[in-house]
């Protein structure tokens, strides 16, 4: 099998990020912060050529991909399966307040996501699975070339813990964090598939120095 060449960015900023709200399935636009962070990535990215482009059915990454093809007319291809994990009844909630009133649940949601249960959430390992599923099925879909992909954080966690650390109590806080339009790149051939680059934001460091991310 020839090698691919998977690029995996998270979108950039939205309102409920800006707030630190969960977020999950529901659908929120970029702030202009977010706008700008993925305006760098398409930066980055600007001597790339993708056979093919997708996001997820949420609008944050739609917009992001668009802005990290620099807006070019490239078709984006959706993919529901590579939509964010449902948060269930804590979407539209504070982290903060969340940290505040609800510390045991949070430090299980954080410590041990392999035992932690919420009215609505989506099971982590059907997550996983989906997105994992998804994600192999475009690769062999794409063999040989280089794609581009869009998607969440809870998405790159996802890739992570399945060809790294194989951990679900490591889900949410292996390292490194994936920031706002992080971009990561695997790769696949008959050996399987593996990280090239971890999750990386250093397009936005500028951001971060002036302290508005």
């Amino acid at each position: 099998m020839e090698k691919t060449t998977i690029y995996v960015a998270r979108h950039g900023q939205t309102f409920w990020n800006a707030k630190r709200l969960f977020q999950g399935q529901s659908d929120i636009e970029l702030s202009p912060l977010g706008e700008e962070q993925a305006r760098r990535l398409g930066t980055r990215l600007k001597d790339m050529v993708f056979d093919s482009v997708y996001a997820s059915d949420l609008v944050r990454t739609q917009q992001t991909a668009r802005y990290a093809l620099n807006q070019n007319e490239q078709k984006i291809n959706i993919e529901s399966d590579l939509s964010e994990i449902c948060f269930g009844i804590w979407e539209g909630e504070s982290i903060d307040e969340l940290i505040a009133n609800e510390p045991e649940q949070m430090q299980t949601f954080y410590e041990n996501p392999d035992k932690f249960e919420l009215e609505g959430m989506e099971k982590l390992e059907t997550f996983v699975q989906r997105v994992v599923t998804k994600f192999e099925e475009i690769v062999d879909r794409h063999k040989g070339g280089n794609i581009l992909i869009v998607v969440h954080g809870g998405v790159i966690n996802a890739l992570k813990y399945n060809y790294i650390h194989k951990d679900l109590n490591k889900f949410w806080k292996s390292e490194p964090y994936v920031k706002p339009t992080s971009l990561a790149i695997l790769s696949a051939d008959d050996s399987g598939i593996v990280f090239e680059q971890l999750p990386d934001a250093s397009h936005c460091a500028e951001l971060e120095a002036e302290g508005i991310e």
